[in-house]
This record gives structure tokens, C-alpha cells and sequence, in this order.
């Protein structure tokens, strides 16, 4: 069984909403080859995060000067450019450093460097699951899947039966056949039933090839 890496031992922390987003962004990051030296702080939901007070004891003046990279992976959910603009004056509030949407800025000489990414994007409402529902590729076999699911919920709702979160239930609906010991996005992640190198991806790609490669 692999060792949990420890923080003090990673040189690099990424901020998250919950375990099965930690699941989820460890298996991107895996696939990448640049999970070595990264450690997940789970901060048990959004509004955690969006505590400013919460968010300046963890990103505190030791982790500004110990870490090489300090980033937040956020959900959207209803407001995208709300979320993205919070932390953004957290961020800047906490280290007087401006921090845009997507992109890391580089610290001074000694500090770490900043950055935020907000699933599916500051523009677009939902959440990670948002993210890997959309990033699907429109080939025959995931089109007839997406289809598919779609019908599913079609019937439900005829019936009555309509989701909370409808991105998370199609993730949920399309893991009960492909992964169904555990149809939750990070145990699928982890099993590599998403396709990280499709072009639905590339933004999170992108933010995420700036850690460096795994030894």
C-alpha cells in the first residue's frame, strides 16, 4: 500500500472541497506524472473555503515561505464569477498579491506561488462533475453513453424523480456501469474511467502542468 505523503513532505498543497475531489484531482495530477511532492488539504466544503478566516490560518506567513505552490480547486456551483471574485479578494486580502481565475502568479523572492481554479470555470455554472460530464469526447461510444443517461433521466423525472445536482447524478448514472463498487467521480477517477486527455480537459491541464513532473 503507497504512503500517504505527509505535508511537511510536499513541497506543493492543493486546497480542496472534499475526499472525492481529492480522488479526483490526485488521479489528473497521477496521469500528468506530477502527483510526487503535492499535498491535498480537504477543507469539508465550499463555504470553508470562502471563510476568509479559515482560508488565512491555513495560508499562513510559514506555508507562504515554506511551500513552492499554494492553489484552490473550487466548484462554481450556482455562481461562477461570485466564487472566482471571492477568492480572488481572499487571496489578495491574505497576501496583498493579485491572483487571477486559472493562473498562478509567481511569488516574490522565498514565497510560494499562487493560484485558483474554479470547476468548470468562472464563466460556467456546476462543479468538477460539470467539468468531467462536459469533457467527454462526442465520439460514437461516449455520445451513445451520454444519450443514453440522458433518456435515464428523462423517465425519472417524468416520474418525479429529478436530481439535486443533475452533472453529479450522469456521473453517478454512467459509474453504475462502468464502476459500480463505488460510482462517485474520485473512485472512478481513480480507476481511470475518464479521459484526462481529452480537449474537455485542457484548461484543468493546463493549470495543473505547472507542478513539476514526479521523479
Amino acid at each position: 500500500m503507497a504512503k500517504i505523503p505527509l505535508e511537511p513532505e510536499c513541497p506543493h498543497v492543493l486546497i480542496v472541497e472534499g475526499y472525492s475531489d481529492l480522488h479526483f484531482y490526485a488521479a489528473f495530477l497521477k496521469h500528468l506524472g506530477r502527483f510526487d511532492g503535492v499535498f491535498f488539504q480537504v477543507f469539508h466544503g465550499k463555504s470553508n473555503i470562502l471563510n476568509r478566516a479559515m482560508l488565512r490560518t491555513f495560508i499562513n506567513e510559514d506555508r507562504l515561505t515554506k511551500k513552492r505552490s499554494i492553489g484552490i480547486l473550487i466548484d462554481a456551483d450556482e455562481n461562477p464569477s461570485g466564487t472566482a471574485q471571492a477568492i480572488r479578494d481572499h487571496l489578495f486580502a491574505i497576501t496583498q498579491r493579485e491572483v487571477d481565475e486559472g493562473h498562478w502568479q509567481e511569488g516574490a523572492q522565498g514565497e510560494s506561488r499562487l493560484g485558483f481554479f474554479v470547476a468548470p470555470s468562472a464563466a460556467t455554472a456546476g462543479e468538477v462533475e460539470t467539468l468531467a460530464w462536459d469533457a467527454f469526447p462526442a465520439d460514437e461510444k461516449h455520445g451513445g453513453m451520454k444519450t443514453a443517461v440522458g433518456d435515464y433521466f428523462g423517465k425519472m423525472a417524468a416520474l418525479g424523480w429529478t436530481p439535486q445536482s443533475p452533472d453529479k447524478a450522469r456521473v453517478g448514472a454512467y459509474l453504475a456501469a462502468a464502476y459500480d463498487e463505488d460510482p462517485r467521480l474520485g473512485p472512478g477517477a481513480r480507476e481511470g474511467k475518464f479521459p484526462f486527455d481529452s480537449p474537455g480537459f485542457a484548461r484543468l491541464r493546463t493549470f495543473l502542468e505547472v507542478l513539476p513532473p514526479s521523479a
